[in-house]
């Protein structure tokens, strides 16, 4: 009973660790100081080409940036003075894929990878005084705390495509050129901005420059790095070209490993090499061959079919059945067949 309790508790312990170790993406630049902090408590300083998990927390210095590319082909900027947190993510190329962020202070652009681009409701942000979903874009979201010269909350604008802003009290579609504010500690909905927070003037970031380049590489080869996930989670699933098979190609292709393990099976369910099914009725060839199921044709040499009642054979010539009339042959031709189901020659 003790090794039986051992070994669940062993079990449980590396399905744990399997959980924890779900990976988000790779830090693709960095400058200035950063930490990230896993799910287990232990943190440890961040550089460029480090693995970021799920349940890690990053946070960023006074002068600290960090890029990351996701599984997912998404990219994220995190700007100075930033906490950020991964909840919830999964990149398998599957419909159950999700990608859930966390924002507690500072700014996070997002530039959306296939989660975010194919189904909207796997992905968001949520920040201390809002939630925010997209519709395939590129943002940027940062709460300010209280004590600044902008009032405390989450201000949000968009680069490209939309999103869309929540709270208790009501939402907001964003789109490019605009900011949209959610107070903190307030009770009404979003709203929109007559003018850019005075903080967005006054940052300096030394990576920016390089996230135009980054973006449009990712978007030209999303596709393939979802396809990839597929081949490693789904291959069974996947077509010879890559793609998701459908469930014709996927019944399809069971139904001729089948036959090919099967080698066309025969009677007592065994292959002869020739090739044999019955089943209310079977084929074969042999040099010919015949089929059977309320009728039959063979070829042998010539050859002959059989259906219902009437048949046609042809040697060296040939001849007709069911009123069709028959093609010559070397001696002459063949008839149709008489009332008795017969034939006659010509």
């Amino acid at each position: 009973m003790k090794k039986l309790l051992a070994c669940a508790a062993l079990l449980l312990f590396i399905s744990a660790g399997a959980k924890a170790t779900t990976v988000f993406g790779t830090v693709d630049d960095m400058s200035g100081s950063a930490t990230v902090t896993g799910a287990d408590g232990s943190s440890s300083s961040l550089s460029v080409g480090m693995r970021i998990y799920e349940k890690d927390t990053i946070k960023t210095g006074s002068d600290g940036e960090v890029q990351i590319v996701t599984e997912d082909g998404a990219f994220l900027a995190l700007r100075p003075n930033s906490e950020f947190r991964i909840d919830a993510y999964k990149a398998e190329g599957g419909s159950d894929d999700k990608s859930f962020l966390s924002l507690l202070e500072g700014g996070l652009r997002s530039i959306t990878g296939w989660i975010g681009g194919t189904n909207h409701a796997a992905y968001r942000i949520t920040t201390p005084t809002a939630t925010i979903g997209v519709r395939g874009t590129d943002h940027e979201v940062t709460v300010v705390a209280p004590g600044g010269s902008d009032t405390a909350g989450t201000y949000e604008t968009v680069y490209d495509g939309s999103t869309v802003m929540k709270t208790a009290e009501g939402e907001v579609v964003d789109t490019p050129g605009k900011f949209v504010f959610a107070a903190r500690g307030g009770r009404a909905a979003p709203a929109f901005l007559q003018h850019a927070p005075h903080f967005w003037s006054h940052r300096h970031l030394r990576l920016e420059g390089r996230i135009a380049g980054r973006k449009a590489y990712l978007r030209g080869h999303r596709e393939q790095m979802r396809q990839q996930k597929m081949r490693e989670f789904h291959p069974a699933g996947m077509n010879r070209h890559g793609g998701r098979a459908s469930a014709g190609q996927r019944g399809a292709e069971r139904r001729g490993a089948l036959g090919r393990r099967s080698g066309m099976r025969g009677q007592g369910g065994r292959a002869n090499g020739m090739g044999m099914r019955k089943g209310g009725g079977f084929r074969q060839r042999e040099g010919g061959g015949f089929r059977q199921g309320g009728g039959f044709r063979q070829r042998d040499g010539g050859g002959f079919r059989l259906d219902g009642g009437g048949f046609r054979q042809r040697e060296n010539g040939g001849f007709g059945a069911r009123g069709r009339q028959a093609a010559p042959d070397q001696g002459g031709s063949l008839g149709r067949r008489d009332g008795g189901g017969g034939f006659r020659r010509r």
